[in-house]
């Protein structure tokens, strides 16, 4: 899709949105916890052979739905992230170009990769400042056509969260992003995402994300995307 229709799409977009009936379903609120002071340490660095391992809820249910291990194969100019034991298809590795900046991303479906990196979590820990990164990206299984990305990041707070790996200290950020889909049906794509970083596991402990999208034409409807939740099982 070139850059004109692009921006006519995006002006369609906009004049449906006020056009389209109420939602078809109600969204879920997001756990909180006690803000606590930002812990005095960096994001720990990548190295081969760190592992985590995840289950993976339906929030709408509270049904365990899979489970993976994710871990580190490569830490040199790019970082390398390969998942194993999901239930689902096979994915392409997450790739940070360097750590921290996120090249490929198979935690979307389809997964994308960006024509320039995007960050995986606040590159200042202790700021507090909300950042908006506007991108291109590509999905993997059709590289030839760049789509349009934006993603406004916002840390909340520190806080102690549990999950079954453990109690842990971590910051809660939210994503907000919209984009361009490469189906041409799916009008005002947007995702939201809560999430849990960790500066001593390296990662998230937990991650909450969702998308939404309108139907074209008369009788359009919100249309809702699976609503997961990771929880770390275990850390090394």
């Amino acid at each position: 899709m070139d850059p004109t229709q692009q921006a006519m799409r995006r002006q369609l977009l906009l004049a449906l949105t006020g056009l389209l009936p109420v939602a078809c379903a109600m969204p879920v609120r997001q756990p909180a916890g006690e803000a606590l002071a930002p812990p005095q340490r960096a994001v720990r660095a990548a190295a081969i052979g760190q592992r985590w391992e995840y289950r993976v809820v339906n929030v709408y249910n509270g049904l365990t739905v899979d489970q993976f291990a994710e871990t580190v194969v490569a830490a040199d100019a790019q970082v390398r992230i390969r998942r194993s034991g999901s239930s689902a298809p096979p994915q392409p590795d997450e790739i940070h170009s360097p750590w921290g900046m996120i090249a490929c991303d198979p935690h979307w479906d389809p997964p994308i990769t960006f024509t320039r990196p995007i960050p995986a979590w606040p590159q200042d820990l202790a700021s507090g400042s909300v950042q908006t990164y506007d991108r291109h990206y590509r999905e993997v299984a059709n590289p030839d056509s760049p789509l349009w990305w934006s993603q406004r990041m916002r840390p909340v707070a520190w806080e102690e969260i549990s999950v079954p790996a453990g109690n842990f200290i971590a910051l809660r950020y939210e994503n907000q992003i919209s984009f361009d889909s490469g189906d041409f049906y799916r009008l005002a794509s947007a995702r939201d995402e809560t999430v849990w970083l960790c500066p001593q596991v390296g990662r998230w402990v937990k991650r909450r994300s969702r998308g939404t999208y309108f139907l074209p034409g008369p009788g359009g409807c919100e249309m809702f995307e699976d609503y997961r939740q990771e929880d770390l099982m275990a850390w090394q």
